[in-house]
């Protein structure tokens, strides 16, 4: 009797072993195919086929002996879900002497983006440094990349009703299509937030006598430039608002003129030119004015109708601002930067739900130019916000939406002081004391330094050094604003080992993320690729359903 009784306690004894064996075997199973299930969803594949070749291989790598499979796969996109079961099959060791020589064992796991819409700011930085290389390829073309497949990974995801995205390219400056707003150099009236009639107090900086030379905006002396230079007409920048408008979305108001925006216009600068003859034939020339040079002087000093308007009319501010020589410009020099001095990056794309003109913008991507982050970033809020002025984006606290700015530097802010006049060895400044941007000069014309623009303590600079410091305080006022109204930003430093971004540089467009894990510091193309991939995971709210 007691033999007997042992063979079904043995039975027992083995069915508990083989139980608890196929149990850690299934949370593999488990755990393998909730794998399985968020690589699909996460995948740039768009067929059923594809996504479930890439979960089986997930399986496969949990389970190398090919036991564990899928036994059902289904999959949608726009937004991309995914449903899958999976069974492995595990050969018992002692149940198979009652007759049970192996147990089936089976999984079910469901992904999906969450159910959300979504707003998104790409904000790239465009400028001159980024033709340096990245190791393979430029750092342009390694960016270009990287978000090329973001945009496709993210409208791979999710439909039109769900995504809106921007792209707003910044350099010293941001730029938008004049054709869209000035058709033949006259602003559209529908462009309200633009300061269509002078009103703004930064509309005539570095400007005088304009109503007396017949110039009721900047946009007449750009139409009267491009009569002298086609390529003089404007090309769509704009100067930073006063502060602390350009660190806020602000509803652009004629009754508040400081929120409009001017169009940013380098004056000519001191100088009229000076051909060079020999053996009276002339080989060359320059501007300048008794031996000495400016950076951006296009055209004399004063006009061709002679008059009160000549080069050496009073000061070298007083030459440099008066507008009477824009009227019947003199000696115009084709080569020079002219007007639009600063004005280098493409175009801002508004939100849109187009891929194909989201990548194309990217594609036609080019570097040159300074670094201005603070005004990428008021731009790419301008971009998303219901308030400012392209008023695309959805109002704030609208359900189920997240307002995203994904921002993308490989270089810390700019704005060059330089000497501007050079007169045998002895150094005089004219007015500015630095380049033109889209804050003025260090000191404009009218004496003024820089207070308007720039937070309180920056109402005069005197180095480059005060400069970035200014333009560190304007982004991170700007990241902490936009912040408050809900906009989650991801960061990316994208500093090679042969074109750094310093411990300072970092540190800034660290605390503008929305958080540690929204901060990437990249330093090759491969990299900066990951960034994104991670990012836009991190975005779309993939996770596990059931």
């Amino acid at each position: 009797m007691f033999g007997l009784a042992l063979i079904p306690l043995a039975a027992a004894v083995g069915a508990a072993v083989d139980y608890s064996r196929a149990g850690q075997i299934h949370s593999g199973l488990q755990a393998s195919t909730d794998s399985a299930a968020l690589v699909a969803c996460m995948s740039t594949a768009t067929t059923t086929a594809a996504l479930q070749g890439e979960a089986q291989a997930v399986i496969g790598n949990a389970f190398p002996n090919n036991s564990a499979t899928i036994t059902a796969f289904a999959s949608t996109n726009n937004p991309r879900t995914v449903t899958l079961s999976s069974e492995v099959s595990y050969p018992t060791h002692f149940m198979r002497i009652v007759g049970l020589p192996e147990m089936r064992l089976g999984t079910t796991s469901a992904c999906g983006a969450g159910e959300q819409s979504l707003e998104i700011a790409m904000v790239l930085d465009t400028t001159g440094s980024m033709s340096a290389s990245a190791g393979s390829q430029s750092k342009l073309d390694a960016m270009k990349s990287a978000a090329s497949s973001f945009v496709s990974t993210l409208y791979t995801s999710f439909d039109a009703a769900h995504l809106k995205m921007a792209l707003v390219p910044f350099a010293a400056s941001v730029r938008v299509d004049p054709a869209a707003y000035a058709p033949l150099g006259v602003p559209s009236p529908a462009a309200t937030w633009i300061d269509l009639y002078g009103t703004s107090p930064a509309h005539w900086q570095n400007v005088t006598g304009a109503t007396a030379a017949g110039f009721a905006t900047r946009f007449d002396i750009f139409r009267r430039l491009s009569l002298a230079n086609p390529a003089w007409g404007w090309q769509g920048c704009f100067e930073a608002l006063p502060y602390p408008y350009n660190t806020q979305d602000a509803a652009p108001s004629s009754a508040t003129p400081a929120t409009l925006h001017v169009p940013m216009l380098a004056p000519d600068e001191v100088g009229s030119k000076v051909t060079t003859y020999f053996l009276g034939i002339p080989i060359g020339s320059s501007y300048d004015d008794g031996g000495s040079s400016s950076v951006n002087s296009y055209l004399d000093d004063g006009s061709a109708n002679g008059g009160s308007c000549n080069k050496i009319n009073g000061s070298n501010a007083v030459r440099m601002a008066q507008a009477c020589k824009y009227v019947s410009a003199q000696n115009v020099e084709a080569g020079r930067s002219g007007p639009n001095w600063g004005c280098t990056s493409q175009a801002v794309q508004r939100l849109t739900t187009s891929r194909s003109s989201l990548t194309a913008q990217v594609a036609s991507l080019t570097a040159n130019g300074n670094t201005n982050i603070a005004e990428g970033l008021h731009w790419g809020w301008q971009a998303l916000s219901p308030n400012g002025a392209f008023r695309d984006g959805a109002a704030y606290g609208t359900a189920n939406l997240t307002k995203v700015v994904v921002l993308m530097t490989d270089g810390v802010n700019t704005w060059g002081h330089e000497t501007r006049y050079t007169n045998g060895t002895s150094t005089i400044y004219t007015t500015g004391n630095s380049e033109y941007s889209a804050y003025g000069y260090f000191q404009n014309a009218d004496g003024s330094g820089t207070g308007s623009r720039l937070p309180s303590g920056y109402a005069t600079l005197s180095t480059s050094a005060d400069a970035r410091n200014a333009m560190d305080q304007l982004t991170t006022e700007t990241c902490t604003n936009m912040k408050a109204k809900g906009v989650v930003i991801y960061a990316v430093a994208f500093s090679t080992p042969g074109d750094a971004i310093d411990a300072s540089g970092q540190s800034l467009i660290k605390n503008c993320a929305s958080g540690s894990d929204k901060y990437f510091l990249a330093s090759d193309a491969a990299s900066l690729n990951a960034a994104f991939v991670s990012i836009a995971q991190g975005i779309g709210g993939l996770r596990i359903t059931r």
